[in-house]
């Protein structure tokens, strides 16, 4: 009994501890690492701020991690990353205020959205997704705009985005890097005819930087966008090659493809 007794007062401190290291006390809106309260304050985000917040964070992440990630590895000085960390600190500080200013608006929006998801009303909820967007709007916060024209540029440009992906990937197997780096410049060179910029924030960000730091950034994320299409494709060639194996499977036990006289499995 005494065993239980303080590894439940142990367990208690370490809750406690971790509440002090990233917020002031349980209610804090500070994220932490892990455990009942980041799986809540993730709910939270995801509701409060249309679902993608900072980028999308991870559970655990904080505003800004993968930026300054990124800029560590493409050797920022410390005055650019004070000078980020600020421009960061400043989006927090409004997300903050956003929420205290419109705390029963959300609440209602989030209701609103429950209802919608629990009842599967497709409309119901991008009715409620729209009224989230217009109240950021309002308060001079991101409101979905950059991924709607993105959204709108790749479908108006659907077949020269294709055909210079070929191109990369048909450079990539030959071993042309000069073939590739020449498409991904064409890539760039298309994408700033798009006007999205990234929003107010990421101009902030990019003022700081220097043009060869913004070059690095864009192969970087070129790169992920590579990467993510390849394991893409080898998911689904994997998938194919399985349903495949599931054809032959069938057709061997049907008694078919085998030589006359041959028996089947079925046999």
């Amino acid at each position: 009994m005494n065993g239980q007794l303080i590894g439940m007062l142990v367990l208690s401190l370490t809750w406690a501890g971790a509440a002090t290291v990233w917020g002031e006390d349980a209610k804090s809106d500070e994220p932490v690492l892990s455990g009942p309260k980041a799986d809540r304050d993730q709910g939270r985000r995801r509701s409060a701020d249309g679902g993608k917040g900072f980028g999308g964070r991870h559970r655990g992440e904080r505003p800004g991690d993968r930026i300054l990630a990124a800029l560590n590895t493409i050797g920022a000085t410390d005055e650019q990353k004070q000078k980020v960390r600020e421009i960061l600190a400043e989006q927090v500080a409004k997300h903050k205020k956003f929420k205290a200013d419109n705390a029963e608006a959300l609440k209602a929006i989030r209701e609103k959205m429950a209802a919608a998801k629990r009842d599967d009303d497709k409309e119901a909820m991008k009715a409620a997704r729209e009224e989230l967007l217009a109240l950021r709007k309002a308060a001079g916060l991101p409101a979905g705009e950059q991924r709607k024209k993105a959204k709108q540029f790749r479908k108006d440009n659907a077949d020269k985005i294709k055909a210079i992906h070929k191109k990369i990937v048909a450079a990539k197997r030959s071993g042309d890097t000069d073939a590739e780096a020449a498409a991904r410049q064409e890539l760039r060179d298309l994408w700033k005819t798009s006007g999205i910029d990234g929003g107010d924030v990421m101009q902030q960000i990019r003022a700081v930087l220097t043009p060869e730091q913004i070059k690095v950034l864009s192969q970087m994320r070129l790169d992920r966008m590579s990467e993510r299409a390849a394991k893409r494709r080898a998911n689904r060639g994997h998938r194919d090659g399985e349903r495949g194996k599931l054809r032959e499977g069938r057709r061997d036990r049907a008694g078919e493809g085998k030589e006359e006289g041959e028996p089947s499995q079925s046999d």
